[in-house]
């Protein structure tokens, strides 16, 4: 799908003015009803439409347009509308294209469905992180629950196409749809979600690669990585974790993380534990770098998962890139 975007988009004001609010949604496959079709269709273009309306006037009266497409009668509109206000707060998004086409996917589990790949300008966001996709999820009547930034379009696929059992390709894409949520997160501060999604007993590690010189140091902080590196851990728990995130949160007006070269690893022994590896790219209005993360999800509770150990290790150290085979991972922790 190609964007449509002009060189005034190097300038706001300009490129604003020139906005087309209006914008069209047409749903080229997927298998649901011809209601769920039309309703998939109107929702989306409806909450995009109202995007470019509130670029347009400056943020005003975006609150009350998505109680009108999304009556807070219904307590699920309310959080909905509350995420999506929580989102636009730390940056502004609107669709310079004026037709969105796409395929619907049928999320495994009758879990509703998907329109993936919406484009969209997150206008806050810096070079290439201006241009940015969404992914908006309805529920089996197509009426919209969620909306997220994505993943991309390989990331996802490279997942799913990986699955073998039908019960593992359904936690895969469950596992995706949380990173998904996960992510967005980050991108709109809600540290209620965060603090839901950590396990009370979460073990939170920030590992870097020692220099020879500083081997000597306390033992318990060190680890024997996979690549033969030696590793000087910090580690928090949950509470000392959130509470570092919180002033992350308040000094920062605009947190934008991206993730790339995703895997999926169930663990051997304990089928509902996942390890979860990605390149995540952290840009926020003071600070910016690049690492690898890794998660362990436990989906004991599948509609409530809950991340076990988070980890994160810079891309590279001493001018030399950390290999994948020194990223932690699952063989690391010893589940009991």
């Amino acid at each position: 799908m190609k964007r449509i975007v002009t060189v005034l988009l190097l300038l706001l004001p300009f490129y604003v003015m020139g906005l087309q609010a209006q914008v069209k949604v047409k749903v080229l496959s997927g298998q649901m009803s011809a209601a769920a079709k039309a309703n998939i269709e109107q929702e989306t273009a409806s909450l995009l439409t109202a995007f470019n309306d509130a670029v347009l006037e400056d943020g005003k009266k975006l609150k009350d347009k998505l109680k009108e497409h999304f009556p807070d009668k219904d307590p699920n509109n309310k959080i909905l509308i509350k995420s999506i206000m929580d989102l636009w707060e730390q940056s502004p998004i609107n669709c310079s294209v004026d037709l969105v086409e796409g395929n619907v996917l049928t999320l495994y589990g009758n879990r509703g469905y998907q329109f993936r790949d919406i484009p969209v300008n997150v206008l806050s966001a810096e070079g290439d992180n201006l241009f940015q996709d969404m992914v908006f999820s309805f529920d089996n009547n197509g009426h919209l629950t969620e909306v997220n930034m994505q993943l991309e379009k390989h990331n996802y696929n490279n997942v799913i196409v990986n699955g073998v059992k039908e019960e593992d390709l359904v936690r895969r894409q469950m596992i995706l749809d949380f990173v998904e949520v996960f992510r967005t997160a980050y991108n709109r501060k809600d540290l209620g979600y965060l603090k839901q999604v950590y396990s009370d007993d979460a073990l939170i590690i920030t590992g870097t690669i020692l220099r020879k010189k500083d081997r000597n140091k306390d033992a318990n902080l060190m680890l024997q990585g996979l690549g033969g590196q030696q590793y000087q851990l910090v580690v928090q728990n949950k509470k000392e974790y959130i509470a570092k995130l919180q002033k992350i949160f308040s000094r920062n007006n605009y947190i934008n993380i991206k993730f790339e070269e995703v895997s999926v690893i169930q663990h051997p022994i304990h089928e509902k534990i996942y390890g979860v590896t990605l390149k995540q790219y952290w840009n926020t209005s003071t600070y910016s770098d690049v690492g690898w993360l890794f998660l362990m999800i436990n989906f004991e509770d599948s509609m409530n998962p809950s991340i076990e150990v988070r980890t994160w290790q810079p891309n590279e150290y001493e001018g030399r890139e950390i290999k994948r085979d020194e990223v932690f991972n699952l063989d690391y922790f010893t589940i009991k």
